[in-house]
């Protein structure tokens, strides 16, 4: 995976609005290993949550506190699918595949289905994953006037 082609888009409720941003990633990986029978699928990447970018270096300093990134800097993202894909699968249309994935975060494993979609085109693969994170799940408590989750867009393009 290219991590500077790979992105992770957020939004969270802060003061009755919806905030949005964008979220570095530092290293990753997309294995697709083809048989007959389909295709297994394996998504890996290291989220770099010091990285925050909303437009606002104000609101970007406060959501870095929120979410406590001096102790938690990194969040890793793995997603494990059997048969995913069908082997007979033709490239250039897009799959929608239910993922189930983890998000480790400090101490804390948040495991859900993700709402993938993913295009083959000869040998590069764009990945488009949807899933929302509630904060206690991953161990941080809300303050006031910030909303209860997180949703993350996890976008990936392979060469």
């Amino acid at each position: 995976m290219l991590p500077a082609r790979s992105i992770v888009h957020f939004s969270i409720p802060f003061m009755g609005a919806a905030v949005t941003g964008t979220l570095g990633v530092k290293e990753g990986t997309v294995s697709l290993i083809e048989s007959e029978v389909g295709s297994h699928v394996i998504v890996e990447m290291l989220i770099d949550m010091a990285s925050i970018q909303t437009g606002s270096r104000a609101l970007d300093g406060i959501l870095r506190g929120i979410l406590q990134v001096e102790a938690i800097p990194n969040a890793l993202f793995v997603g494990e699918a059997l048969n995913a894909v069908p082997g007979l699968y033709p490239r250039g249309v897009t799959v929608y595949v239910a993922l189930p994935a983890e998000l480790h975060i400090a101490d804390e494993v948040v495991r859900k289905v993700v709402d993938t979609e993913a295009l083959l085109q000869g040998r590069r693969m764009h990945v488009v994953a949807d899933f929302t994170v509630p904060l206690l799940e991953a161990g941080i408590t809300p303050p006031p006037l910030v909303g209860d989750s997180i949703a993350f867009r996890v976008e990936v393009l392979t060469r």
